[in-house]
């Protein structure tokens, strides 16, 4: 019962403080100018990397592939074999991820 009347003088005490608070004046060029005053937003001079490091890793996958397919053995697999695949397939699903990422949504 406790929780509901200081849930009631919660609602009461926001009416009387909107009740005795002025009302804000109309100005369009209000958020303009604002917005002119705020700082331009700073550049990071390493916007390069982070394609080239994508970039890379996509080379780096390709070879991981190439190593793979070229030295697996059809007539016996092995666990390491799996564990290669897994592992493989689950960086170059990352990568490729990232790349889309930063690629599409990025800014």
């Amino acid at each position: 019962m406790k929780h509901i009347d200081n849930n009631y003088d919660d609602i009461e005490f926001g009416k009387i403080l909107k009740s005795v608070q002025p009302e804000a004046g109309k100005n369009e060029w209000f958020t303009r100018k604002v917005m002119n005053r705020l700082p331009e937003k700073q550049r990071h001079g390493l916007g390069w990397l982070m394609p080239m490091a994508l970039t890379v890793s996509l080379i780096i996958c390709l070879a991981g592939w190439v190593y793979f397919l070229q030295n697996l053995n059809m007539n016996v697999i092995l666990v390491r074999d799996v564990v290669s695949l897994v592992a493989l397939f689950a960086v170059t699903i990352v990568v490729i991820w990232q790349f889309l990422h930063a690629l599409f949504v990025a800014d």
